[in-house]
């Protein structure tokens, strides 16, 4: 619009110059009124000449930002694509991490309550290792106690004996040494008893060296 106006005021303007030139006559009010018309309106193509390369440079310098812009958009693309990508890759990891976390969370619950009973178990075993220890000690003290006062009364026995009555030998001894024979004498240790009511009784004990 602005360079068929320019045309339009340089064509007005050569007309109204030739026209002028040609008729020979002094220029009249209305002529040089034109022509300073004609001035303003050349300095102001002129203006507007200048202003259009402006304008031109501005919107060139545009285009080129523009297309830069443009590359930048593609590239910004390219990388939200990518980013994208890898935050979906990301929640997935997410998502499977906490899954086995729950799983870790739910078999450190399940083991510490093993732990728990386990340690009860073993504070209640404790306490009994420790019953029976001091069980076992005290056993072990009377075990001891018991055999010196078996080795005593066996250093004894022949002494005793000797003070001893038949009548409590008889009575006493033989019947503990019949129930040994008895019981753990086996075919080389052998005992026989005779008996004849309440006024004979006989009882006889036997070793077999080659039974």
């Amino acid at each position: 619009m602005r360079k068929l106006t320019f045309a339009l005021i340089v064509v007005f303007a050569a007309t109204l110059n030739g026209s002028l030139v040609n008729a020979g006559k002094p220029p009249s009010k209305e002529v040089v009124k034109l022509r300073k018309d004609n001035a303003t309106l050349r300095s102001q193509v002129a203006s507007l000449k200048a202003q259009n390369r402006d304008l031109a440079d501005r919107v060139s310098g545009l285009q080129s930002d523009v297309s830069e812009l443009r590359g930048r958009v593609s590239t910004s693309t390219g990388q939200v694509q990518s980013l994208t990508g890898q935050v979906q890759i990301l929640t997935s990891e997410r998502d499977t991490a906490r899954e086995q976390l729950g799983s870790v969370t739910g078999e450190r619950d399940q083991l510490k309550g093993q732990v728990d009973s386990l340690t009860g178990q073993v504070n209640t075993l404790t306490g009994q290792v420790n019953t029976l220890t001091g069980q076992v000690t005290t056993l072990t003290q009377e075990r001891d106690t018991t055999r010196a006062q078996l080795a005593t009364a066996q250093s004894g026995v022949p002494g005793a004996l000797s003070n001893m009555t038949p009548s409590r030998i008889w009575n006493e001894v033989l019947p503990t040494i019949r129930q040994v024979f008895r019981t753990s004498g086996g075919r080389r240790f052998q005992v026989d008893t005779y008996s004849s009511g309440n006024d004979y009784s006989s009882q006889t004990f036997t070793y077999c060296g080659f039974c």
